[in-house]
């Protein structure tokens, strides 16, 4: 969160106590939130409100229309419960003292992907991969007519392996053929992005963050999803390979109605952190 103006140590830590704060480090000026198992602290806010902080981001910048006085972070606990949590938190400080937030989002787009790509545009991706759900099978070759891209036949082990190989050594980590299968590899500016598609159908529990993920796809979709892929970068991936994988992704939205999904990291100001809490979206606040 970055403030403004100056917000005084005195008051901040008085208001923290007003909205159920508990202070568990007066020197460094620790605060901590709890709902049951779910907890958000605020670290060492007494030298970050003094303006001892990381420089911000341009974004930040270009929202407040000036450089930030004060700030502090949230950290969240790992229940998932824990997002919604740290936004209302999160807006009880921006009513007391005017500001943005800026925090990593899973977000959707789609399946009106021309009117909602202004969503994501111009956010930074950040993570390796997207994820997209489709209401139909997909082409893939007709898909990604247009560009420098070449389909993996399944049933050629040797294509299948070297690409894999391929894949461990740009993602850095191993994948399970049980759950994905390549589908087709993509070259662009020297990157490579890898389609993969997901194997099976296996229901997925609603209390846990997939499930989640489930009920937000399903309810844009009006059902559950027909198949799903996820275009996955290298981890040495260029500066503007995040920017050609959300075009990809939205290209083959183009082509088949579905949904992509992502983390973006988002500036907000107190309007949009309520929007973001109403849409019962806050689940995915990273």
């Amino acid at each position: 969160m970055y403030f403004e103006e100056r917000v005084e140590e005195r008051d901040f830590e008085c208001f923290m106590a007003s909205i159920g704060g508990e202070v568990i480090d007066g020197d460094r000026l620790s605060v901590r939130f709890s709902a049951g198992r779910v907890h958000v602290w605020i670290y060492g806010a007494r030298s970050t409100l003094r303006g001892v902080f990381e420089r911000p981001e341009e974004g930040v910048v270009l929202r407040l229309r000036r450089k930030p006085e004060s700030s502090v972070s949230l950290v969240l606990s790992s229940e998932i419960e824990s997002g919604p949590l740290a936004v209302i938190v999160a807006l009880q400080i921006l009513r007391r003292w005017k500001g943005v937030v800026q925090l990593a989002v899973y977000s959707f787009v789609g399946p009106d992907v021309e009117n909602e790509m202004g969503k994501v545009s111009g956010l930074r991706l950040l993570g390796l991969d997207i994820s997209l759900f489709f209401v139909s099978s997909v082409e893939i070759g007709f898909a990604l007519e247009g560009f420098d891209a070449i389909e993996i036949d399944p049933a050629d082990r040797g294509m299948v392996e070297s690409g894999l190989s391929a894949l461990r050594r740009i993602y850095g980590a191993d994948f399970d053929e049980n759950e994905e299968a390549l589908a087709a590899v993509v070259v662009h500016g020297g990157d490579d992005f890898w389609l993969l598609r997901r194997v099976g159908s296996e229901d997925r529990c609603g209390c846990s963050y997939e499930g989640r993920v489930a009920v937000s796809v399903e309810s844009r979709l009006g059902g559950r999803p027909m198949c799903e892929y996820r275009l996955v970068m290298g981890c040495q991936a260029s500066n503007d390979a995040a920017t050609f994988a959300v075009s990809l992704a939205a290209a083959l939205l183009r082509f088949s109605p579905g949904v992509m999904a992502g983390i973006f990291d988002h500036v907000l100001d107190i309007g949009e952190l309520e929007g973001l809490l109403a849409s019962g979206e806050g689940v995915f606040v990273c």
